[in-house]
C-alpha cells in the first residue's frame, strides 16, 4: 500500500502521512485531516426486486442527510450514491409498508455495495478486505 492510500487512526481522528525531503533526510508527517478521503470513491447500488417504488435515505455519522432520496420505481437498479469521505452512513430503505435500516462504511476496507431489496426484505453484497493493523506504539 502506497502512503498516498494509508492514513493513521487514533482516538477516533484520522491523519493523513505525506513525507517531505528535508536535505538528506526524509521526514514522515501526519496532519490531522478533519474530513479524509479515498483516492477511488465507493459507490452504493440497489436494485429492486419488489412491486413497488423503494425510497433510499442516506445519512451521515450526525444522523443528517446527506443525498436527496431516492426513488426506484419496480426492477430499477441504479447507483443511488457515491462518495471518497472515509466515514459510517445509515442507509435506510422503505418499500411496501417496511422501514429497514442498516450501516454503511466508507474507508479503504470495504468495497462498493450491492443492495436488493426484496418484498420480505434486503440483501447486501459488498468485499471486505482484511488489512492487517499496524500495532506502532507512539
Amino acid at each position: 500500500m502506497s502512503i498516498e492510500d494509508s492514513y493513521v487512526l487514533k482516538d477516533r481522528a484520522y491523519y493523513t502521512p505525506s513525507i517531505e525531503q528535508v536535505g538528506k533526510e526524509r521526514v514522515l508527517r501526519l496532519p490531522e485531516d478533519p474530513e479524509p478521503k479515498l483516492r477511488e470513491g465507493r459507490a452504493l447500488s440497489v436494485k429492486n426486486e419488489t412491486e413497488t417504488e423503494v425510497v433510499v435515505r442516506l445519512r451521515n455519522e450526525k444522523g443528517e442527510q446527506i443525498v436527496e432520496p431516492a426513488h426506484l420505481a419496480p426492477g430499477d437498479w441504479e447507483s443511488v450514491h457515491a462518495t471518497n469521505k472515509i466515514g459510517n452512513y445509515d442507509v435506510e430503505l422503505e418499500f411496501g409498508k417496511k422501514t429497514e435500516t442498516f450501516g454503511w462504511k466508507v474507508n479503504w476496507s470495504y468495497g462498493s455495495p450491492k443492495l436488493t431489496v426484496r418484498k420480505d426484505g434486503y440483501d447486501l453484497e459488498q468485499a471486505v478486505a482484511d488489512i492487517p493493523v499496524c500495532n506502532f506504539e507512539y
